[in-house]
C-alpha cells in the first residue's frame, strides 16, 4: 500500500493541476523517518540516498520511466534544501523554472518563512497560498485564490474544512492535510473567522455636464478582497494604496473591462488610525479612471481634494484595516466625487524602503501627476487663460502658447489623438482628428471628435511630410487658418497669435 501511495503521489506531481496545491505526498517511510513527513526530512542523509531510497519502494516498470525524472529530483532536491535549509539549493538543482518554484513553496511552508515563497504579479508580492502556511496564520488563506483557499483553510483550521468540497476533491482535500500534520502548526487567528473584505463606494458627478453610468455610480467592489501590502514600519513614505479594477466587471456593454478603475495612494497617519489628506502638494495622491455613459472611452481625473480616515489600523501580517474615504477629481474641466467605506487585512508587509517601487501612480516631483495622454487639470487653467475665443471659430492665442507647443509637441496632442492620412475611396489623403478631450489643447482651439483637416493656410494635408512641413512653415506666422471638414461641413478655424490679457479675477 505505501509503495502504490508513493507512485500516485509521483505520477500526480508530474501532472500539471491547479487543484494540486501542495508539492509532496506524506513521507511514508521513506528516509527512515517512521511515517511523517517531518521525520523524513530530518532523517535526510544526501540527495544520492533519497533517489536510492525512493526508487527502492516502486515497481520495477515504473521505476524504469520516473527513476532520474523530474519528480524524483524535484522530491530529493527539495528535502535537501529543507534538511540543509538552503533555499538556493532549490534554484541550483533544478533548471526547471516551475519545478524550482514546486521545491521552494516546499522548503517556505517546512521552514516556516513566508519571504522564501516564489513571488508573482505587481506590485510582487509573494504567492498567497505558500505565505499563508509559511506564515501559519489561518486569517491569511483570505489571500489565497478561490479555487485553493478551502485547502489552505483544511491545512490551518482543521480537516473539517473540505466538507465543502465535491467528493473527489474532499478525498484529496483529507490527504493533503493528513500529510501536512505536524509540519504545519497554526498559529491563532488574526481576524474573526466570519471576517470579510469590503469596499463600497457612490460616485456623483459634480458638473452638469458628466454622466455617469449607472454600474460606475454605486457599487459594491471586490478590489481589496485579498488584502493590502503595507510598509513593515511607521515612517516617511509609509502609504497603503486602494488599486486599479474598482468597480466590477460587467462584461457585454464594456467589452470586459471595468467600468470604473481607481489608483489612491494613501499616506498612513503617524498613530495608524485617523485622516490623511488627497490632493494639491504634500498629500496623497490619486486618479479615477471611468466609462461615461454611452461612451466607448475612458476618462481619467485627478484627485484634487479630500480626505481617507483609517479607522482602524494594524500593522501586522493579518491585521485588520478599516476606513472611509471623500475625494473629488477633476480632469480640469468636469469634477467628481467618491465616497465610500471598506475593510480589509495586510496580507503582507514589505521594507519601508521598498514602499515607493510599489506604487503604480506616481506624480513626480513638481505637482500633481496626469496619466498619459492627457494634461494635468492646473495646465488645462493655464491653456484656459491664454486661449480666448473671440467669435464662432475665431481664437486669440498668447504666443507664450505656441512656445510651449514648440518645446514640447507632444502636448498638442495630449487628450486626444491625430490619425493617419484618412482615406475611404483612395483619394482623400486629410487627417483625422479623434478622441478629442474637454482637457485637450486640441478642444481648447475649437477641435471635435472625427474632425478631417484637409488644408492649412491654403495648402492641402495629403501626407504626414506636409503635415510637417505646415508645422515648420508656420511656426512664425501671425494667422493661421485651419480648412476641416465636420461631418460633412466644410468650415475654417482661425487663429490669431497676439497677446491675450489674464480674466480679471470674479468678485
Amino acid at each position: 500500500m505505501a509503495k502504490r501511495t508513493l507512485l500516485l503521489s509521483i505520477i500526480a506531481l508530474a501532472v500539471p493541476s491547479a487543484a494540486l496545491a501542495l508539492p509532496w505526498p506524506s513521507g511514508g517511510k521513506t528516509g527512515g523517518g517512521g511515517g511523517s513527513l517531518q521525520s523524513t526530512i530530518s532523517a535526510f542523509k544526501s540527495y544520492e540516498k533519497c533517489v536510492e531510497e525512493l526508487t527502492a519502494q516502486l515497481p520495477p516498470e515504473a521505476a524504469s520511466q520516473v527513476l532520474g525524472s523530474d519528480p524524483i529530483q524535484l522530491i530529493c532536491t527539495a528535502r535537501h534544501a529543507a534538511a540543509k535549509d538552503d533555499p538556493e539549493l532549490c534554484r541550483r538543482g533544478l533548471k526547471d523554472y516551475n519545478q524550482r518554484n514546486q521545491c521552494l513553496r516546499f522548503f517556505a511552508v517546512y521552514v516556516g518563512r513566508p519571504l522564501d515563497c516564489p513571488t508573482r504579479g505587481w506590485p510582487t508580492y509573494h504567492e498567497g497560498l505558500c505565505h499563508a502556511l509559511a506564515s501559519r496564520n489561518p486569517s491569511l488563506c483570505l489571500a489565497v485564490p478561490s479555487e485553493t483557499r478551502t485547502l489552505c483553510n483544511a491545512v490551518l483550521r482543521g480537516e473539517s474544512q473540505c466538507a465543502s468540497l465535491g467528493t473527489s476533491e474532499r478525498a484529496s482535500c483529507r490527504r493533503e492535510t493528513q500529510a501536512w500534520r505536524g509540519v504545519v502548526k497554526p498559529i491563532p487567528a488574526t481576524l474573526p473567522a466570519s471576517f470579510k473584505p469590503s469596499v463600497e463606494v457612490r460616485a456623483s458627478a459634480l458638473t452638469s455636464t458628466l454622466t455617469l453610468d449607472a454600474r460606475a455610480s454605486q457599487f459594491k467592489s471586490p478590489v481589496l478582497d485579498t488584502g493590502v501590502l503595507l510598509a513593515d514600519q511607521a515612517g516617511s513614505g509609509d502609504w497603503f494604496v486602494i488599486d486599479r479594477n474598482f468597480a466590477p466587471q460587467e462584461t457585454y456593454s464594456y467589452g470586459g473591462s471595468t467600468p470604473m478603475e481607481l489608483e489612491l495612494q494613501v499616506p498612513t497617519p503617524a498613530t495608524g488610525v485617523g485622516s490623511s489628506a488627497i490632493g494639491g502638494t504634500g498629500g496623497g495622491q490619486g486618479k479615477v479612471s471611468f466609462r461615461e455613459s454611452g461612451s466607448y472611452r475612458y476618462r481619467t481625473f485627478q484627485a484634487s481634494s479630500g480626505t481617507v480616515t483609517l479607522t482602524r489600523f494594524t500593522r501586522s501580517a493579518g491585521g485588520q484595516l478599516s476606513g472611509t474615504f471623500s475625494v473629488e477629481f477633476t480632469d480640469g474641466v468636469d469634477k467628481l466625487k467618491l465616497e465610500g467605506q471598506f475593510e480589509s487585512f495586510v496580507r503582507e508587509l514589505v521594507p519601508l524602503t521598498n514602499v515607493a517601487s510599489y506604487m503604480r501612480y506616481r506624480t513626480g516631483s513638481g505637482g500633481s501627476g496626469t496619466s498619459y495622454g492627457s494634461l494635468p487639470p492646473d495646465e488645462v487653467k493655464k491653456l484656459q487663460a491664454r486661449i480666448l475665443k473671440v467669435k464662432e471659430n475665431t481664437y486669440d492665442i498668447d504666443p507664450s502658447v505656441r512656445t510651449e507647443i514648440l518645446a514640447d509637441t507632444n502636448k498638442l496632442t495630449q487628450g486626444a489623438s491625430v490619425g493617419k492620412p484618412y482615406s475611404s475611396t483612395g483619394s482623400d489623403g486629410s487627417f483625422r482628428i479623434y478622441s478629442v478631450y474637454q482637457n485637450s489643447l486640441l478642444w481648447l482651439l475649437g477641435f471635435r471628435d472625427n474632425d478631417q483637416i484637409k488644408k492649412v493656410n491654403g495648402k492641402a494635408m495629403s501626407s504626414r511630410e506636409d503635415f510637417y512641413e505646415a508645422y515648420s512653415r508656420y511656426k512664425k506666422t501671425q494667422t493661421i487658418v485651419v480648412q476641416i471638414d465636420r461631418g460633412g461641413t466644410e468650415l475654417k478655424l482661425t487663429y490669431r497669435f497676439k497677446k491675450v490679457a489674464p480674466p480679471k479675477p470674479s468678485k
